[in-house]
């Protein structure tokens, strides 16, 4: 049985087995009552909720203290390990192997938080962010890329002619900028 918390931008699932579910389910409906009820103290009885009740909550705007994550310790007590949320990509990439140092350029239709390198066969999970990447070729066509690269500067093919294209760092911006 699955337990789900969702945000927009954010979520996450976790399989459990049924019993752990309910009562991972009642600690987190604990967790939030509380914070929602800012300070009131609430007793486990006001504040479980059955499955087979439904809830629609108000939509209210929370101070940046009540938006912070819920404690990793529900998860940790019930004996889950911590599961950790990477941002997740889609579209095209140029991405650099850490392992091999390969550097593919592809478009990722369907959003992914790892790169799968198909000559070392390394995964390498999107821990930092990606980067965009602005491609202004000589022939008119223009391109935006997500890339890992750390080089200051470096070369990229376009799409449409096949041209080196000449990019570097702009560190004002954070991005990748075509060399005019």
């Amino acid at each position: 049985m699955k337990v789900r918390v969702s945000m927009p931008e954010a979520s996450i699932a976790i399989d459990f087995e049924e019993g752990k579910a309910l009562e991972v389910f009642e600690k987190l409906n604990e967790v939030l009552l509380a914070m929602k009820k800012k300070g009131k103290v609430v007793t486990p009885e006001e504040s479980v909720v059955h499955v087979k009740t439904v809830i629609k909550p108000k939509t209210e705007v929370l101070s940046k203290q009540e938006t912070s994550p819920l404690p990793v310790s529900i998860l940790e007590e019930l004996g889950e390990p911590p599961v950790s949320v990477l941002p997740k990509y889609k579209g095209f990439m140029h991405i650099k192997c850490p392992k091999c140092g390969k550097i593919k350029d592809f478009y990722m239709k369907k959003e992914s938080d790892h790169y799968h390198c198909d000559d070392c066969g390394a995964r390498t999970e999107f821990e930092k962010p990606l980067v965009p990447l602005w491609v202004h070729c000589e022939c008119g066509r223009r391109f935006r890329y997500l890339t890992n690269m750390t080089d200051p500067m470096f070369d990229i093919n376009c799409l449409d002619c096949g041209a080196p294209v000449a990019v570097k760092w702009n560190e004002n911006k954070q991005v990748y900028e075509t060399i005019k």
